[in-house]
């Protein structure tokens, strides 16, 4: 019979077989992106330091600005704050 996996499974799963691949270093970070159903998280990982080098996520700001779900508008807006962090940063790269 088969046996049913959790989405949760499922999803560290994936997780593992891409890690197997992309390894970030601080001149070329690993960016994460993890959607949930009324946010998105970015982070931009160096594997090597084992280090978050910026983060951003569609939570941060005051409660006016915050943009709500998981979409596209909340996506622009997480991207646009994430890019002067990075710039910031020493990473001039990105997997």
């Amino acid at each position: 019979m088969l046996t049913q996996s959790s989405k949760n499974a499922n999803r560290r799963h994936v997780h593992e077989r891409i890690r197997k691949k992309i390894l970030g270093t601080s001149q070329r970070p690993r960016l994460n992106v993890y959607r949930s159903l009324n946010h998105i998280y970015v982070q931009v990982i160096d594997d090597l330091n084992g280090k978050t080098l910026v983060s951003a996520n569609s939570a941060e700001g005051s409660k006016g600005e915050r943009r709500i779900g998981g979409n596209v508008a909340a996506a622009k807006t997480v991207g646009r704050d994430s890019r002067p962090r990075l710039s910031a940063s020493s990473a001039a790269q990105q997997i």
